[in-house]
């Protein structure tokens, strides 16, 4: 039966559209809490990459043939290696903002239960700490 009003709203773009948030979610579920393993896999791969191109150049140039500095290849391992260090790098940076934020997060939780608990802290005030009192 022919439709009697509009158009279809679902069409390719849709689609794609509801895959890419689909692998959203499945990456962030899957990575949230663990960023350096995605980021690990994906630079340790393009390092890898970039390490066996260049070997393979190397054993070129060790072998005698014709100079590797002209080959665009040279350029791509290079590429390849740098660009897999910095992905790397992010990786651990993303480890370390994580870190930091559940540290801040968990200082902050127990700032909250000790104010709600009424309770006063009974420990020494730390070295070098300054009191009212002049003496």
């Amino acid at each position: 039966m022919p439709r009697v009003h509009g158009s279809s709203k679902y069409g390719g773009e849709r689609f794609f559209r509801g895959a890419f948030d689909l692998l959203t979610v499945l990456v962030l579920s899957a990575y949230r809490y663990r960023p350096l393993h995605l980021f690990g896999i994906v630079g340790l791969a393009l390092t890898s990459a970039g390490f066996l191109i260049d070997l393979y150049l190397a054993l070129l140039w060790l072998m005698g043939q014709r100079p590797i500095g002209d080959r665009p290849l040279l350029t791509l391992g290079t590429l390849l290696i740098t660009l897999g260090i910095q992905i790397l790098l992010f990786g651990l940076i993303a480890e370390l903002v994580l870190a930091a934020t559940y540290r801040r997060t968990d200082v902050l939780g127990l700032v909250r239960e000790v104010r709600r608990s009424g309770a006063t802290s009974t420990a020494p005030p730390p070295p070098g700490a300054h009191s009212d009192a002049r003496g």
